[in-house]
């Protein structure tokens, strides 16, 4: 077996996406993105394991970020790729605080701490 070194949080593990650590890695990540501003206007909670290769298509992908309803959408898959459920989706006034680039500048972060 491989060693995984861990280094920023988040950062992807190098060899096996499906091994504990690789689990241990995602599930931090849910946590510091739980610290989002952002993220916490979708009450996301975890309903299934999430796996590197469920993610793939996610992170390769690039960003819409003409409004905001395009990233909150960007937001909402990138969420039940990580096997999350969104318990309310943000209503078109809560999102009115953010610009849609900071808002996808803060997609754009958790795509990036993920890969």
């Amino acid at each position: 077996m491989a060693q995984v070194t861990e280094q920023a949080m988040c950062n992807k593990p190098s060899v096996n996406g499906d091994t504990p650590a690789a689990n241990k890695v995602l599930g931090r990540c849910y946590e510091e993105m739980n610290t989002s501003d952002w993220i916490q206007l979708f009450a996301p909670k975890p309903v299934r394991q999430a796996r590197w290769s469920g993610l793939s298509y996610n992170l390769t992908r690039p960003v819409v970020s003409s409004t905001l309803e395009q990233v909150a959408s960007e937001i909402v898959l990138l969420l039940q790729a990580l096997g999350l459920q969104m318990a309310e989706r943000p209503s078109l006034s809560m999102m009115k605080a953010w610009l849609p680039a900071e808002a996808a500048a803060e997609m754009w972060k958790w795509n990036e701490k993920l890969r």
